[in-house]
């Protein structure tokens, strides 16, 4: 194990950006409607960036986002790379590959817990939940069935300890207003040369 023994370098003041919930598929044919790069919005604007089961909400609110995972058009945000469209030897022919990326909360700092494999794994229903609504939303824009030969999941944890990222936080740390360009120095410095 790469990580074993490292701890992790983050505290209180940390700001993390969103880690995500990585599915990569092999499927039974090829999907022709896809492109290279593909986002599904979701309908409400609000409820999209939520970041699903943020890991401040009760098991009561997690059970209840599962249940509408299961039974909604378009619940959350998710971007799919279909590496096939651009290069076709990515896979062998009569089958396709996706990687799904679906925003997730990232893991909330705990001192007590010194690696990410003592931090509490995604429920499995929730994992489930969340890969059925994308296949479901996958192939309605497909307009076929397909099904699914080989499939695997990263969750916030296996980010953390695969690669070392505090939380989990894929896009590294969080980039807030201060950020923006306007809010940046010039180029330029009025009045100096050079």
């Amino acid at each position: 194990d790469k990580t074993e023994g490292v701890e992790f370098k983050w505290d209180e003041t940390t700001l993390l950006s969103s880690s995500v919930l990585q599915f990569n598929f092999l499927t039974d044919r090829e999907l022709r409607r896809l492109r290279t790069h593909n986002i599904f919005l979701a309908q409400d604007e609000d409820e999209s960036w939520s970041a699903l089961w943020a890991q401040d909400k009760t098991e009561g609110e997690k059970e209840g986002r599962v249940q509408e995972a299961s039974g909604s058009e378009h619940l959350f945000n998710f971007y799919v790379h279909h590496p096939r469209t651009t290069d076709p030897s990515s896979v062998t022919s009569g089958h396709d590959i996706l990687t799904v990326l679906v925003p997730y909360s990232h893991l909330r700092l705990d001192r007590s817990k010194v690696n990410a494999d003592e931090y509490e794994a995604i429920k499995e229903d929730e994992v489930a939940a969340i890969r059925e609504f994308v296949l479901k939303r996958i192939r309605d824009e497909e307009g076929q069935e397909f099904q699914v030969l080989w499939s695997e999941e990263r969750d916030p944890r296996a980010w953390a300890k695969e690669f070392n990222l505090p939380g989990g936080a894929v896009f590294g740390a969080s980039h807030g207003l201060g950020q923006l360009s306007i809010f940046r120095q010039k180029k330029e410095i009025e009045g100096c040369r050079g």
